[in-house]
């Protein structure tokens, strides 16, 4: 495992010294990277807030161009958080719309705004499976660590419903997810 850390980490250097033809944000350009989060959480059951939560989580993501300025992603998050021996595991799919505004040519931050929609499914404790529509917005700064390499900082608000068949009323959770996270683009 430490190996496959030590050359993606060799590979991610390597396209960040590289030199790149085409500027980021622009039509055409694939961006591949993931994210570390820190999230507070809390508990909704049946229309009541409960106990809120901390976790850290490991999220995957891959965006397109697809006019200037406007890319659409996938973020795939997988979630588990474990209290008095008891684990709630959660699988969510995103997909994640973003307009970066435009900033002078030597400025190297791209500010970001995004939605966040999609599907998510839960079990608690092995039992009690929940799946519905989850969505969020968000917002943060891209920053150019190369020419292809970024730094993403950022925030988003995800209201999570998970809904068994046994409630009639919200079940989920809502969160705010700081953060930080590195990519590669691309051209």
């Amino acid at each position: 495992m430490k190996k496959f850390f030590a050359v993606l980490l060799t590979v991610i250097v390597l396209c960040g010294l590289t030199n790149a033809q085409t500027a980021y944000g622009t039509k055409g350009v694939w961006e591949v990277g993931g994210g570390l989060g820190y999230t507070r959480s809390t508990e909704v059951v049946e229309s009541v807030s409960g106990v809120s939560t901390n976790e850290i989580s490991l999220m995957p993501f891959v965006g397109y161009f697809v006019i200037d300025n406007v890319q659409v992603g996938l973020l795939p998050d997988y979630e588990s958080v474990s209290s008095g021996g008891v684990a709630l595991k959660t699988f969510n799919i995103f997909l994640v719309p973003a307009y970066y505004f435009v900033m002078p040519t030597k400025v190297k931050q791209h500010p970001y705004i995004r939605l966040l929609g999609g599907f998510s499914t839960s079990s608690f404790a092995g039992v009690n499976t929940g799946k519905g529509v989850s969505g969020g917005l968000g917002a943060g700064v891209k920053s150019n660590l190369g020419d292809n390499s970024l730094l993403n900082v950022g925030i988003d608000y995800i209201i999570y419903t998970l809904k068994p068949s046994y409630v009639n009323t919200r079940f989920g959770h809502n969160d705010i997810d700081i953060n930080i996270g590195f990519a590669m683009v691309l051209f």
